[in-house]
């Protein structure tokens, strides 16, 4: 059996069946209670998908309080077209979370050159508000896309001042590649941290981990690794 892998403080996952798959859940939501820092590490392949290049102009950051993720459709090679749909996701997924635009990252990982289905996905947005919890289990099987089993994994460390929490879950099974192909990563802690520091310091660890990682020899076109901390 599984264990439940708890949230760092203050923040909250959900990971639903939107209807846009058949037979897993495919649609994944985290927010925190209040503004983060938030740092990220992309692909650098030249054909960037919608959400990745969504992200890449807000981060780092100290204002985000979410992050949606729906898979099964990359939106990669999708134009313009896939740019207006995954504003809309942010902006309806902001509505419905009470909080601002600005405040949003999206991601998306699937099937290449199709456009995401927003309508499904913007309906099955209550049912997600609605499943928040204090786990991340479900978040991470949202995520999958060819993973025959869910990665995520929790840690505390105590300081002088007290416990800090990082709890993190990620998706890839093939096309593992250096420079972030094709793997979604998230990191969640309860710390406050510089975001200038934080995300010098993400570059230098993902040289360490991820991009030591080839399975294929394929980078990919929508992979991201973000880490959000709690102001």
């Amino acid at each position: 059996m599984i264990p439940s892998i708890k949230m760092p403080l203050g923040f909250r996952a959900a990971g639903i069946n939107s209807g846009a798959r058949r037979y897993r859940p495919d649609f994944a939501l985290v927010i925190s209670d209040q503004p983060c820092t938030a740092v990220g590490t992309f692909t650098k392949n030249t054909l960037k998908a919608s959400p990745v290049r969504y992200n890449m102009a807000r981060l780092p950051a100290e204002n985000i309080r979410a992050v949606v993720c729906n898979s099964g459709h990359a939106n990669v090679g999708t134009g313009v077209k896939g740019d207006e749909d995954n504003l809309v996701l942010a902006q309806k997924t902001a509505h419905s979370m009470g909080i601002d635009e600005s405040e949003m990252l999206v991601a998306s990982t699937g099937v290449v050159g199709e456009r995401i289905p927003l309508d499904t996905l913007i309906s099955a947005l209550p049912s997600l508000e609605r499943s928040l919890g204090d786990t991340i289990n479900n978040f991470s099987l949202a995520i999958m896309t060819t993973d025959l089993v869910p990665k995520f994994r929790t840690q505390t460390v105590s300081l002088a001042k007290g416990e800090i929490t990082f709890t993190g879950a990620s998706k890839g099974s093939g096309m593992i590649h250096p420079n972030m192909g094709t793997m979604l990563g998230f990191i969640f802690c309860d710390a406050w941290v510089d975001k200038d520091w934080a995300q010098e310091l993400l570059r230098e660890i993902i040289d360490d981990t991820f991009n030591m990682i080839s399975v294929d020899g394929e980078t990919s076109t929508h992979t991201r690794t973000c880490v959000r901390c709690l102001v």
